[in-house]
């Protein structure tokens, strides 16, 4: 490796560890732990996201959580009713570029209407 091109490597390198020393100022954050006790269905939480109107949405293994800022509403499998989730174990989320909602549980994929 020539010199120039380890002074420009270098000169890269040291110019991100300054960029993220400066951005990372400590600035205090208020956490709020939600819980069973809040009213989430179960504890395991295997993913966290926020849709256009704002709500969390929590995928469990007992539910699909929407969470408003106040407390939660639960989606689960109901028997016998096809627009219910056809599994209460949710492993995952997306949100698609249409703004489709779709939900994988252990037993397919349900997409929220």
């Amino acid at each position: 490796m020539n010199q120039n091109l380890k002074i420009f490597l270098f000169v890269i390198l040291e110019s991100l560890f300054v960029t993220v020393n400066i951005q990372s100022q400590n600035y205090p954050v208020a956490l709020d732990y939600l819980t069973i006790d809040h009213g989430l269905s179960q504890n395991t939480v295997y993913k966290i996201i926020q849709d256009s109107s704002g709500f969390l949405w929590f995928a469990t293994q007992d539910g699909l959580n929407r969470y408003d800022g106040y407390g939660f509403k639960i989606y689960r499998n109901r028997m016998y009713d096809s627009s219910s989730l056809c599994n209460n174990y949710i492993l995952d989320m997306l949100i698609d570029r249409k703004s489709r909602f779709w939900i994988a549980t252990t037993d397919g994929l349900a997409l929220y209407d």
